[in-house]
């Protein structure tokens, strides 16, 4: 693949893709930053709930950093300009980060409900299990991304033969297993726990009303606001999740298509489209952080409110600094216009 002028699209098209992938870049590692800085300034936000999205978060900042600039140059160029060192590091790393994206809204749906429905309340048991939890996510998705490095399936190019991902045009029935078992185990599998689980908390949600509503009437404040945050919860998680299904939905499905159909007859345009589609869920979750989970949004005005004061103080204690270190260069270092053999001269 390496050296090898692609002409399988337009020139434009591929400047275009280009394009994206900057301004896509871009905003995954400002939005990403800002996510990472605020759990770092604002520790009560970091709770066992929060850490798959700050896992998420860093993954998505390191892709953005050492993966996108790869995709960026080639269709820039429209040529592999890293050899095939570079195509099966670009394509192991969107895939071992793809796969870790729907597992971490796995374990944030199978979080929240056992935090909403069995009521689990122990912080520090909650921690250690997500922890553990995330790292054994991370080691079964760095292993997997591996199989077809090894020889299990492959890494090529796909579609607009700019980039490189799985294999999913090939028939061979070992490369077919791989692909049939990675959707079972990365889409299939995941997608029915987590409507199993937001299901369950739907469910106990009104069950809770209900509850509340025979102990302290429909209209107390207590059973709006025990209803409410929790409604909350469950809401930010699933809004996130069907954020990451839909922006990867088109990839998934032209990808199966590949693998069940006839590949030929999928238009390259179509697929180098919903890769380039597939990518933007890098900076969903912190935009969907900003705008719907106001504590988050409290946290990043607040450190943004404490550089500008800071900044300010800076600035004043600066200036007044250098106010004052001019006072003594006049005094002690203006020989000889301040001096009394100046002065005597004159």
């Amino acid at each position: 693949m390496a050296g090898e002028i692609i002409e399988v699209l337009d020139k434009k098209i591929y400047y275009t893709i280009a394009a994206v992938y900057i301004l896509t870049m871009l905003t995954t590692i400002i939005t990403n930053s800002i996510v990472i800085l605020t759990f770092y300034k604002v520790r009560c936000l970091l709770t066992p709930s929060s850490l798959p999205i700050l896992s998420l978060a860093i993954a998505d900042l390191v892709l953005a950093v050492t993966v996108m600039p790869f995709g960026i140059v080639a269709n820039a160029n429209r040529i592999w300009l890293v050899s095939d060192f570079g195509c099966h590091w670009y394509a192991y790393g969107h895939t071992v980060v793809g796969f870790s994206s729907i597992l971490h809204h796995g374990v944030i749906a199978v979080e929240a409900a056992r935090k909403i429905v069995r009521g689990i309340r122990n912080a520090g048991a909650r921690r250690r299990g997500m922890i553990t939890t995330i790292v054994v996510v991370w080691a079964v998705v760095l292993v997997w991304g591996t199989m077809p490095l090894i020889g299990w399936s492959s890494y090529g190019p796909e579609g607009s033969g700019a980039v490189c991902s799985i294999n999913w045009k090939s028939t061979d029935p070992t490369d077919v297993s791989f692909v049939m078992i990675t959707f079972v185990l990365f889409l299939f599998i995941p997608v029915i726990i987590i409507m199993a689980c937001y299901t369950a908390i739907s469910y106990d949600l009104r069950r809770m009303a209900r509850i509340a509503e025979k102990q302290w009437g429909r209209k107390a404040q207590m059973t709006i606001a025990r209803v409410l945050a929790k409604k909350k919860s469950m809401w930010t998680g699933l809004i996130m999740f069907v954020a990451i299904f839909f922006v990867w939905m088109p990839y998934a499905i032209i990808s199966f298509l590949s693998v069940i159909g006839t590949p030929e007859k999928i238009p390259p345009l179509a697929f180098a489209l919903a890769a380039m589609f597939a990518k933007t869920s890098t900076f969903v979750n912190p935009l969907i952080c900003f705008f719907w989970y106001h504590k988050f949004r409290d946290g990043t005005k607040r450190i943004y409110r404490n550089s500008k004061r800071m900044a300010s103080l800076q600035k004043a204690w600066t200036t007044s600094c250098n106010e004052a270190a001019c006072e003594i260069h006049l005094r002690t270092n203006s020989y000889p216009y301040h001096s009394p053999d100046f002065r005597q001269v004159r």
